[in-house]
């Protein structure tokens, strides 16, 4: 594979990963808010729990979960990675279907990957590079391989970590 195109198809399929992890990590929490409603609304409809302090646990928890997901829009940020998750997929598939990219069809291609890019939301530092890991490691490109510590997997959806130690991060160093 030629490096430019070896490049534009890194680039592609790390974008793939975040959005993939992203899509999944947003729809896992409005599912679980959802579950929760219905879990307490149960309850609530059985009268399991009477007046006790279990009661209003859960319903103080259901109301934290259910702000949280109308102020951080769960099922949005959601469809908003999916869109751009089949979106690097479609880039990726054109770039496949070139059997020898010009400089002028990577550049039109690389036009495209810029404007889907321009769409993201502002990107999660760990998880950036936790995608980036991920495709050296389907690469074997072991040298490339950015540090990443076990906070930083933890929390790499919940935090952006922008201060991350600065490391070039791109295919083959």
């Amino acid at each position: 594979m030629p490096e430019p195109k070896y490049e534009l198809s890194f680039r592609i399929r790390k974008s793939v990963a975040y959005h993939d992890h992203r899509r999944s990590y947003f729809k896992t929490l409005d599912a679980a808010v959802k579950v929760l409603g219905l879990v307490i609304a149960f309850a609530v409809f059985t009268d399991n729990f009477g007046h006790d302090a279990w009661a209003k646990g859960l319903a103080v928890l259901f109301v934290v979960a259910s702000s949280a997901s109308i102020v951080r829009r769960f099922g949005a940020m959601a469809n908003l990675h999916d869109c751009l998750y089949k979106d690097f997929i479609e880039l990726q598939q054109e770039l496949v279907r070139m059997q020898d990219p010009s400089k002028g069809n990577l550049g039109v291609l690389e036009s495209e990957v810029l404007a889907v890019e321009s769409r993201e939301p502002p990107i999660y530092s760990a998880l950036n590079r936790h995608c980036h890991n991920q495709i050296c490691r389907i690469d074997e490109e072991f040298d490339s391989i950015q540090p990443l510590r076990w906070f930083h997997v933890l929390l790499m959806n919940v935090r952006p970590f922008h201060n991350l130690p600065t490391k070039q991060v791109t295919a083959g160093g």
